[in-house]
């Protein structure tokens, strides 16, 4: 069971990162889930937010508790151009 949810992680981040346009990250930096996310500018928010969304999508398929909506509270604190906005 923890080797199919440490692949599932690494399936799910590896393409919310790219989605997210975050390609300055190595995947010895994010492979484990206990990841620690050390981008900066602009990058980071976004990276960020495939790791949590990654978790989430871990514990929506393996735990049988409520899902709840997600809030992301100001995307625009780094200054993002408007395309990765």
């Amino acid at each position: 069971m923890r080797d199919k949810v440490s692949n599932d992680y690494l399936s799910n981040i590896t393409s919310f990162l790219y989605q997210l346009d975050v390609f300055t990250f190595e995947e010895k930096e994010f492979r484990d889930i206990a990841a620690y996310i050390k981008e900066i500018g602009s990058d980071r928010p976004r990276a960020l937010l495939a790791y949590f969304y990654s978790i989430l999508h871990i514990m929506m398929t393996y735990s049988s508790s409520t899902f709840c909506p997600i809030v992301i509270d100001s995307p625009n604190q780094q200054d993002h151009d408007k395309e990765s906005l």
